[in-house]
C-alpha cells in the first residue's frame, strides 16, 4: 500500500474511489479487513454489464472449494495454481474481451420475418464464435482447479486433459450445475463449421449427433455461459486477493490480466486510460522493461506529468522487478513517451517514501507533446476544476438520493408508441428497499413516483423526431422486479420469482388488458397493482386486495 496519499488517489477520482470501495465492502464483506486494499476492479461485478449478472452459485462453489483446499491440501492447490498459471491468464484475458462486446444487454424479440432472419444472423456472427471462445479459453481453464484436483486425488494423469474430460470430472460430483453451460455437440458443430439454418432454427452437428436450437435458446445458453464464467472468474480473483500471504509464500504468480485490470481501475481517470502492458527489453543494453500503452486527451503538461508519475508508481507496485518502465502516449497531439528507473521506483516503495518531491529522481527520459501547452496556467486550472466538478456533483447527488429515498428505482426497459392522440408506455423497472419497511408497502406508497420515473426515462430514450415523445401518456404498464436481469429476460420475464407485480395506469376507454396469471389485484388511487403470488419476497395484506367482484 502506498503511503503517499497524493499518488494513492487522484483528486479527480478520490470521491468515486471511496464510493466504489464502500459498495464493494457492502457486496463482498470478507474483503473489508484485508491488508491488501487494491480491489477496485471488483466494482465491475456491481456496476457493469454483463459482469454484475455473474452466477452466484458458481462463485460460491468455487470459493468454498478453494478455501477448503487451502486448509486441507495446500500443496496440491499450489501445484495446480502454478502449473496452470498461463491457462488462467488466457481465461481472464479472453473473458475480458467477451465481456467488452456490445451484445450482452439488447432486446432480441423478432416482430417480423426479416427480424427473425436478422436474429439468426446475429447468432451466427456473434453468439456462436463467442460461445466457442468462452468454452475453449475461459470455461475450460476456470474449472481446472476442481477438475485437476479430482484427477490428482485419484492419481490419474493430467495429460490430454481437454475441455470434455474436465467437464466430465465436474458432472459426477457436487458441481454438475457448472457444466450446464457446456454442450458438447454445439461446441463441436461450431468448431468444425457444421451449423445449419433450417426453418428459423440452428442445427449443430458433429460426427454422430445433432442438436437443434432456436435463436432464443442459443442466446440463453450463451448468457448462462457468460454468467457462469464470470462467477468462476470472480471466485478465483477474490482468492488471489484474499490469500496474498499464501500466494506469495508458495511462489504463485497472479495472472497478468488480473494485475492489468486492477492497474486500470486504480489509474484510469477522466481523460487518462491505460490500454495495456507488454514485457520487453531495451534495444542496446537489454534491460528488462515494461511498456505501458496510454490513451489520453489531457493538454495540461503538469497534469500529464502527474498522471505519468502516478501510473509509473502503481505499475512498479503491480509489476515489480523491471529495470525500466516505458510509457507510450497516444492523443490528438504528436505521439509522446516517457521512461522511469525501475530500481528508483522500487527503492521508494520499499522505504515508504511519502513526499512527492522525493520522486523527482525516478524520471529517466521524456518527450511530451501537448497541443495547447502555450495556454496560460489559469486555463488549465479552470479545466481541472470543471472536470472535478463533473465527477463530484453527480456522485454526491446520487449518494444523497440513496440516503434519503426509501425506494431506489432503476428503469431498465421502456417501449413507447403513439395511438391516435396519446402515447402508450410499457416499461420494466428494478426496485430496491432502502429502509426497513416491507418492499410491497414501499411500492404501494410510491406508485406515482415509479410511474413518473418510467415516463421521464421513456421520453429521454425516445428519438427527437418520435411524435409519441411529445404526447400525453394515457396508458402505462410497468413490470416491477426485485432483481436486475438482461433486457431480453426482462422483456420475456413471464412469472419469474423476481417479478413482484405489474403497475397499470389506464386513462383510456379502449385498451383492455389481461392481468398476470394467478395475480392478486389491488387498487391504489388511479393505479392498479397486480401482485405476483410466486414472488420470493412478497408479503401481501389480503385485507387491502382489490376484489373485482
Amino acid at each position: 500500500m502506498l503511503n503517499n496519499m497524493i499518488l494513492e488517489s487522484s483528486p479527480e477520482t478520490q470521491r468515486q474511489r471511496s464510493y466504489r470501495q464502500e459498495k464493494i465492502h457492502k457486496r463482498f464483506p470478507e474483503l473489508k479487513d484485508l491488508n491488501y486494499c487494491y480491489y477496485l476492479d471488483l466494482w465491475k461485478y456491481i456496476g457493469q454489464i454483463p459482469e454484475r449478472f455473474f452466477s452466484i452459485k458458481a462463485y460460491e462453489d468455487l470459493s468454498s472449494f478453494l478455501k477448503d483446499l487451502k486448509n486441507t491440501d495446500p500443496e496440491n492447490l499450489a501445484y495446480i495454481l502454478k502449473e496452470y498459471a498461463g491457462s488462467f491468464s488466457v481465461a481472464f484475458r479472453s473473458l475480458a474481451e467477451v465481456n467488452a462486446l456490445p451484445i450482452h444487454d439488447i432486446g432480441t424479440n423478432p416482430t417480423s420475418s426479416s427480424d427473425q432472419y436478422d436474429l439468426l444472423q446475429f447468432c451466427i456472427e456473434n453468439i456462436n464464435p463467442n460461445y466457442l471462445k468462452l468454452i475453449e479459453a475461459v470455461y475450460a481453464n476456470l474449472i481446472l482447479p476442481i477438475a485437476a484436483y479430482q484427477r490428482l486425488a485419484r492419481s490419474a494423469k493430467l495429460e490430454g486433459f481437454d475441455v470434455f474430460q474436465r467437464s466430465q470430472e465436474l458432472e459426477s460430483g457436487d458441481y454438475n450445475h457448472i457444466t450446464g453451460c457446456y454442450r458438447h455437440i454445439i461446441r463441436n458443430g461450431i468448431a468444425h463449421g457444421n451449423v445449419k439454418l433450417i426453418d428459423n432454427e440452428l442445427i449443430y452437428e458433429d460426427r454422430e449427433k445433432s442438436d437443434k436450437k432456436s435463436p432464443a435458446q442459443i442466446i440463453d445458453l450463451f448468457n448462462d455461459t457468460v454468467d457462469i464464467c464470470n462467477g468462476l472468474a470472480l471466485a478465483l480473483r477474490a482468492f488471489y486477493m484474499h490469500d496474498q500471504n499464501v500466494i506469495s509464500d508458495k511462489g504463485i504468480l497472479i495472472p497478468p490480466q488480473i494485475l492489468l485490470e486492477e492497474l486500470q481501475s486504480e489509474i484510469d481517470a477522466p481523460g487518462w486510460r491505460i490500454k495495456g502492458c507488454l514485457s520487453s527489453q531495451t534495444l542496446f543494453n537489454t534491460r528488462s522493461q515494461l511498456i505501458i500503452f496510454v490513451s489520453h486527451n489531457i493538454f495540461d503538461p503538469l497534469k500529464i506529468d502527474y498522471y505519468l508519475l502516478r501510473s509509473a508508481v502503481f505499475a512498479e507496485m503491480f509489476y515489480p522487478g523491471y529495470e525500466r518502465y516505458f510509457f507510450k502516449l497516444s492523443s490528438e497531439s504528436l505521439p509522446s513517451w516517457a521512461s522511469f528507473h525501475g530500481k528508483e521506483l522500487e527503492m521508494r516503495r520499499l522505504n515508504n517514501i511519502s513526499r512527492i518531491e522525493d520522486y523527482i529522481g525516478v524520471w529517466e527520459q521524456k518527450v511530451i507533446f501537448s497541443k495547447y501547452s502555450y495556454l496560460p496556467r489559469i486555463i488549465f486550472k479552470i479545466s481541472t476544476f470543471v472536470t472535478v466538478m463533473k465527477s463530484i456533483i453527480p456522485l454526491e447527488v446520487k449518494k444523497t438520493m440513496e440516503n434519503i429515498k426509501e425506494l431506489v428505482i432503476a428503469v431498465r426497459v421502456t417501449k413507447m408508441h403513439r395511438t391516435k392522440y396519446y402515447s402508450v408506455l410499457r416499461a420494466s423497472v428494478i426496485v430496491e428497499a432502502n429502509s426497513e419497511k416491507p418492499l410491497e408497502d414501499l411500492i404501494r406508497a410510491n406508485c406515482t413516483l415509479i410511474a413518473k420515473t418510467a415516463m421521464k426515462m421513456a421520453r429521454k430514450n425516445a428519438d427527437f423526431n418520435d411524435f409519441s415523445r411529445y404526447l400525453s401518456i394515457r396508458y402505462l404498464r410497468i413490470s416491477i422486479f426485485a432483481r436486475d436481469y438482461r433486457i431480453r429476460k426482462l422483456e420475456n420475464s413471464r412469472l419469474m420469482p423476481d417479478l413482484l407485480c405489474t403497475l397499470e395506469l389506464n386513462r383510456t376507454k379502449t385498451i383492455k388488458t389481461i392481468d398476470i396469471a394467478g395475480g392478486i389485484p389491488e387498487i391504489i388511487g388511479n393505479y392498479k397493482i397486480v401482485w405476483n403470488k410466486r414472488a420470493n419476497i412478497l408479503r401481501i395484506s389480503l385485507a387491502n386486495s382489490y376484489n373485482p367482484s
